[in-house]
């Protein structure tokens, strides 16, 4: 008897699975689309900027342009792109500075000071988009940032030990830690770049972590009005749902055995984030992961939509314009009723949906692991014994009574006795 209810959890917390995965799957392309990643490593770098100045005291003339520059410096490092990606990006900037250098040429022959201030005005208005342009081109394909690349680029941009003035500016470092003490000579004006470097390797982790947090918390967001749509476009009724798997016996045991695929997308795209120091998967991946995903709800006739639906039908039949003698006909307090439990069903699939792949994946193993137990045994057997089977499992191991008769003795051992 416990038998059938385990089974129907199980198709249903598949279908719950299979449609979080299709909300994650969903809102990362959406995300990706956006460019919300990359702004996510360009989010990590101010911070590990930021963090590094209070920490040492640093007060730049402009913190932001200090800023902006160690992050245009980092993000535009050659190692971090391809090859002919980089050059595309640097030849449209280099064109665009040539037609800006020559509208200034036109400036130092124009007569009129209007006109010499418009050409002017002109020029930088073009750069500047150049640059912005150029800026956006390399930024946008940078969605994660390993710590061993950053490393790498700080040592790289180091002059004679020292960071770039730009970075951080001229003013005295003020706050220098035991540690790094050795790296400052007495009054230094400039950012050690060993001391920087240490500073990234040892903060790199928490300040990559606290960027993810903020980034998660966008996703869920997202995630929870994503779920909200799915759940109103295929009018997904968590209550009619579970009643109809545990009626319709061959699709729950159809469903059961989707359970290896429906595992293997939710082992890759469970995570509602990945981290930003590794590489995320490409929108190829997602966009076949997605129909993966759909097919098993669309090929097992999963029973959801509005066409079809109880609701629909009950509705139909009080409103006395359908014909279907399965479906009776409700007076006005009993509509009243089934559209409430509707309403209550449509509730509780979005918040169900909103707990995420995670959380159903862990359903699954349970439920799995009770079928495993519970497999291979009668239903009668799960529920009562019979008295005979009692007395056999209760009855002590001991070996049986022998039923020999007890070897002869001679006349002279019974002499003795």
């Amino acid at each position: 008897m416990i038998l059938p209810y385990v089974e129907t959890a199980i198709a249903f917390s598949l279908v719950m699975l299979a449609g979080a995965l299709i909300v994650n799957i969903v809102v990362r392309l959406l995300l990706a689309a956006r460019g919300d990643r990359a702004r996510g490593v360009e989010g990590m770098l101010a911070q590990l900027h930021r963090g590094f100045s209070e920490e040492r005291g640093l007060r730049p003339n402009d913190q932001a342009a200090a800023q902006r520059a160690f992050v245009d410096d980092v993000l535009t490092a050659p190692v971090l792109h391809d090859a002919r990606q980089l050059a595309a990006a640097d030849g449209a900037l280099a064109h665009a500075r040539r037609e800006a250098g020559a509208l200034r040429d036109a400036v130092t022959r124009e007569p009129k000071a209007a006109r010499a201030e418009a050409l002017r005005q002109r020029a930088d208005r073009l750069e500047q988009r150049a640059f912005d342009a150029w800026r956006t081109e390399l930024y946008g394909h940078i969605e994660y940032l390993r710590k061993q690349d950053l490393l790498a680029i700080l040592r790289g941009w180091s002059v004679a030990g020292d960071a770039p003035v730009r970075w951080f500016g001229a003013a005295p470092v003020q706050n220098v830690p035991e540690a790094a003490r050795p790296f400052y000579p007495a009054g230094a004006t400039r950012v050690s770049a060993r001391d920087l470097h240490d500073y990234a390797d040892r903060w790199f982790r928490t300040v990559s972590a606290t960027v993810e947090d903020r980034f998660a918390v966008d996703a869920r967001r997202h995630g929870a009005w994503f779920s909200l749509l799915v759940v109103v476009a295929l009018n997904l009724d968590a209550i009619r749902l579970a009643r109809d798997l545990y009626a319709d016996r061959a699709l729950t045991e159809r469903l059961g055995t989707r359970q290896d695929d429906v595992a293997d997308l939710s082992r890759r795209y469970a995570p509602p984030t990945d981290a930003l120091d590794t590489a995320p998967p490409t929108t190829a991946d997602l966009t076949q992961s997605l129909e993966r995903a759909s097919t098993v709800l669309a090929i097992e006739r999963v029973p959801f939509g509005w066409q079809d639906s109880w609701i629909a039908r009950r509705w139909c039949a009080y409103q006395g314009a359908c014909d279907d003698p399965t479906v009776p006909t409700p007076n006005g307090k009993e509509m009243i009723g089934e559209v409430f439990l509707w309403l209550i069903g449509m509730v509780s699939s979005w918040l169900l949906l909103t707990l995420g792949a995670p959380f159903w994946v862990r359903i699954l193993k349970r439920l799995s692991g009770l079928v495993s137990t519970l497999a291979g045994r009668d239903d009668d057997t799960l529920d009562h014994q019979s008295d005979v089977t009692r007395w056999d499992e209760e009855a002590p191991a001991e070996p049986p009574p022998t039923t020999e008769p007890p070897p002869r003795r001679s006349a002279a051992e019974r002499a003795a006795e």
